[in-house]
């Protein structure tokens, strides 16, 4: 189990590595992926994956997210 410490200590990037994954895993996993001929919608999931963290976590406006993406 993961302890409220470690959550707290977690980088940015790292958290949206982890929402990143768990979409990836939510459409099917990673060998799902190697099925589709383009991939071209990775860095859009990744963008999208940011702004998710920034305004959820670190309660940035559309503004600011929009700056730093």
């Amino acid at each position: 189990m993961v302890k409220e410490e470690e959550i707290i200590n977690i980088s940015p990037e790292e958290k949206v590595q982890k929402v990143f994954l768990k979409a990836i895993e939510l459409v099917g996993g990673l060998k799902q992926l190697c099925e589709y001929r383009s991939l071209t919608w990775l860095p859009a999931l990744a963008r999208a994956a940011f702004a998710v963290v920034l305004k959820e976590e670190y309660h940035k406006t559309d503004e600011e997210i929009a700056k730093e993406l």
